[in-house]
């Protein structure tokens, strides 16, 4: 329910002292909109995970519940004006 709930109104979280971030850059990387999540940004910025904490148990049980609640699972691309790539899931209804 927390997940779902995260999804209609997507809002990252502040830089806490544990996050480590590739190149300890000053924000977290925050991709999704209200129309597409990642499940990154629901690990981190939804339920508040470190990525030291993140399992392969944890990515598929986001992506069972996003699946579950109607999302589409996208294939990757490539964020604009950076090298990273992100797996989008789309709200029932939206075609990006």
């Amino acid at each position: 329910e927390q997940i779902l709930n995260w999804c209609d109104d997507p809002q990252p979280r502040a830089r806490r002292i544990d996050d480590r971030v590739a190149g300890d850059g000053l924000e977290l990387p925050f991709d999704s909109t209200r129309d597409g999540v990642t499940v990154y940004d629901l690990l981190v910025h939804a339920l508040g995970k470190t990525l030291e904490k993140f399992t392969a148990y944890d990515v598929l049980q986001v992506s069972k519940c996003l699946t579950h609640g109607g999302w589409t699972r996208m294939p990757q691309c490539r964020v604009k004006g950076t090298a990273r790539r992100v797996r989008l899931y789309v709200r029932p209804g939206v075609t990006l």
